[in-house]
């Protein structure tokens, strides 16, 4: 077996404390993309688009509708802004 080296207590402190704060910091971005989502929600309440053919772009605040194309097998596919596939 080959030596084992190990850091030192208080690099392992510093280490451990880091990934702490990186997780952290991971959390506090999830919580902001929450509160991005539900201000997107309360939108899509206030503007009538729940359940409705449209979507909310959060960083334009660009509402677009979106239009049936009578070409799908049932007469109801999405219009695709980039054309067919």
């Amino acid at each position: 077996m080959g030596l084992v080296m190990r850091v030192t207590p208080g690099d392992l402190y510093r280490l451990r404390r880091f990934n702490l704060y990186a997780e952290k910091k991971a959390l506090e971005a999830q919580r902001a993309r929450n509160l991005v989502q539900e201000a997107v929600l309360r939108l899509e309440v206030k503007y009538h688009l729940l359940g409705a053919d449209a979507s909310l772009d959060s960083h334009s605040g660009v509402i677009t509708r979106l239009e049936a194309v009578g070409n799908g097998p049932l007469g109801n596919e999405d219009a695709s802004p980039q054309g067919p596939a």
